[in-house]
């Protein structure tokens, strides 16, 4: 019998069960996260000085007692905002292997071109305020739809992100799927979705949370016809898919995600961070910490204000003839004044309650519960910063200490921009793949202009290597090919990190006193150091002048040793051509002396020749005579 051909699994727009799958996604995400979506709420509230409800005002105005609000929160979060610009830090490629020390510095120029052309310092400053406050931070990588292919970086607001909540993680790593809501006009989703008019006109009707309304509260806004629509990315057999939709079908049917990691996999572009997880996975931010002692704050303030402007009475009858509560209003004014009935002996048919001891009470508890908020308010750090007359490490030493507590956060976010790097990095070599020159601005005073992908022919390389192209071969078509790519990013080989940068004017202030201090116990150095080392406003004038002072100084000096150079320079030639005439005479010399001397040998030889024939012919004579004479006998 022959075996059934196995199934080939099915592609995400072709699974006609995933769209109810996303719907639920998120109307789950949406249910399970509701409560502590409205606490987030609620500590914005706080943030944004509605600590009262109005039927807490309401009770406050019946027992006539002050609505006060003395909000320690904003005070709070208005230091961390300070704090995040105090802790800004910039990309800094490294490289992995010493071969790619040059690509690691053409990487950094690229990260820091990006952070400057997509205003990062703001973008990070949003992504800050909705970590520190609701507990969740996020923004998206992606490139511009042009031909320059820009990376873009995009704030999302918390109130727009849903994820997968059974994620414990803080960046969201274990999530399966995250995503975004947008409310858009109904005109510009057909634009942007044409083939999708059908579930447009569908998606009319449903009702949702209100943490993801359009204010009002539905899945559309009739007056303008705005409709909801859900941008989710999701795991799918393992990989990152993207697709939109509404609870009425799919605006664009899910697709691999077109954005890819370091190792050329889909990934998710959306990044996110949150502040704090509690053990069931809800979001919360610093607000949460403080909303008890803010509200103790308001209840005491309020309760003792009223007790020291308000009396308590006691009277009978007698004393009151004309009603308690006349006498009352009277009490309750500056300049009131009780009438008591003449049979009335006072202090004893009429009296006034001491309350000062309540006062008292509130007024300690009050100002508890106002120290205990200011230790965590950061007040503790605002009063080490203007310490005396301190050195600048030992401010720097309060200050560490009193950020001790925010550590965790600020480590978050260094987390979360380190992930907003590499992510940069990814599309950067996914969509850069031409030449491309990227104007880098680290520095106001030295604008430089990097390439990267620059194509390096073969006369560049030659030119490069022996300075010129001989004239026979300037004509050769070779000279036209591509010898390599320079800064190639497909190829470069880099760990992206971030780069922390000191209190620069502490420390600076502390080496210029350790300088003067030297320079009292006889150690002196140059005028450029110390004014290098000062915080002078306009040091730079200063020094461009000295430098200027300087280059003169310097101009005389080498015109100088260029007279001198040219004296030693002709001496040095006149001894050369001296030198190479002595001993071009003494070559000739010794070649006149060999050439006699090969004549001399050639005579000799010829002498020798002639002599050497004469015993010759000598030996001929004694050998014929010894013949002879051997015959005779």
């Amino acid at each position: 019998m022959p075996q059934a051909k196995a199934k080939q699994p099915l592609r995400a727009d072709e699974d006609p069960d995933l769209l109810s799958t996303l719907v639920q996604y998120f109307e789950d995400s949406e249910d399970s996260t509701r409560d502590a979506r409205e606490l987030s709420e609620r500590d914005r509230d706080y943030v944004d000085h509605k600590q009262l409800t109005s039927e807490e005002r309401e009770i406050l105005r019946k027992r006539k007692q002050p609505p006060v609000q003395n909000n320690y929160i904003r005070k709070k979060i208005n230091f961390l905002r300070g704090f995040e610009r105090q802790i800004r830090t910039d990309p800094k490629a490294y490289p992995r292997t010493p071969q790619h020390e040059e690509d690691a510095t053409a990487a950094t120029d690229a990260l820091r071109y990006v952070a400057d052309n997509t205003n990062f310092d703001e973008k990070r400053s949003e992504f800050w305020e909705n970590f520190i406050v609701e507990g969740i931070g996020a923004a998206e990588v992606v490139v511009s739809r042009d031909e320059k292919r820009e990376i873009q970086t995009h704030h999302i607001q918390w109130d727009r992100l849903f994820y997968d909540f059974h994620s414990r993680k803080a960046d969201f790593s274990d999530a399966r799927y995250k995503g975004i809501v947008i409310w858009d006009d109904c005109d510009n989703v057909k634009r942007n979705f044409p083939d999708a008019e059908d579930v447009i006109s569908a998606s009319l009707s449903d009702e949702f949370d209100d943490t993801y309304s359009d204010k009002p509260v539905k899945w559309v806004d009739s007056k303008r016809k705005r409709i909801r629509i859900v941008q989710i990315y999701f795991l799918y057999r393992g990989i990152w898919h993207l697709a939109f939709y509404t609870k009425a079908g799919y605006l664009m049917k899910p697709v691999v995600s077109p954005w890819l990691d370091e190792d050329g996999f889909p990934e998710c572009c959306i990044i996110m961070r949150s502040a704090y997880v509690d053990r069931e996975g809800n979001r919360y931010g610093e607000p949460r910490f403080m909303i008890e002692m803010q509200d103790s704050i308001n209840k005491r303030e309020s309760k003792a204000v009223h007790l020291i402007s308000q009396r308590q009475t006691f009277g009978n009858l007698r004393a009151f003839p004309d009603g308690v509560r006349a006498q009352k209003i009277e009490l309750a004014k500056p300049d009131g004044h009780v009438v008591l009935s003449g049979n009335a002996e006072f202090g004893k048919d009429f009296g006034i309650l001491p309350t000062g001891d309540m006062a008292q009470g509130q007024m300690a508890l009050l100002q508890e519960a106002k120290s205990e908020m200011a230790r965590t308010s950061g007040a503790e750090f605002a009063s080490a910063q203007s310490m005396g007359n301190q050195s600048g490490r030992a401010v720097l030493a309060n200050q560490n200490g009193a950020m001790l507590e925010y550590s965790p956060l600020a480590d978050g976010k260094r987390q979360w921009e380190k992930q907003i790097y590499k992510a940069w990095w990814n599309r950067i070599r996914q969509f850069w793949t031409s030449e491309r020159w990227v104007r880098v601005t680290d520095n106001e005073e030295n604008v430089r202009f990097v390439s990267l992908n620059k194509p390096v022919s073969v006369a560049d390389a030659v030119t490069e290597e022996i300075g010129f192209i001989p004239p026979e071969f300037q004509n050769d078509s070779r000279l036209n090919v591509v010898s390599r790519i320079d800064n190639n990013v497909a190829e470069m080989d880099v760990d992206i990190i971030i780069e922390d940068s000191p209190d620069v004017v502490s420390i600076q202030q502390e080496e210029f006193r350790n300088l003067i201090d030297l320079a009292n116990a006889g150690i002196t150095f140059d005028q450029e150091t110390y004014i290098r080392a000062s915080n002078l406003r306009n040091k730079q004038d200063i020094l461009n002048k000295m430098q200027g002072e300087s280059e003169q100084q310097a101009q005389a000096l080498q015109a100088q040793q260029d007279a001198q150079q040219q004296l030693t320079t002709e001496a040095v030639a006149a001894a050369i051509e001296k030198d190479s005439s002595q001993a071009l005479d003494a070559q000739a010399s010794a070649l006149k002396k060999r050439a006699e001397a090969e004549k001399t040998m050639i005579e000799t030889r010829k002498t020798q020749a002639e002599t050497d024939g004469e015993i010759a012919d000598t030996e001929q004579t004694l050998i014929e005579n010894q013949q002879m004479l051997s015959g005779v006998r």
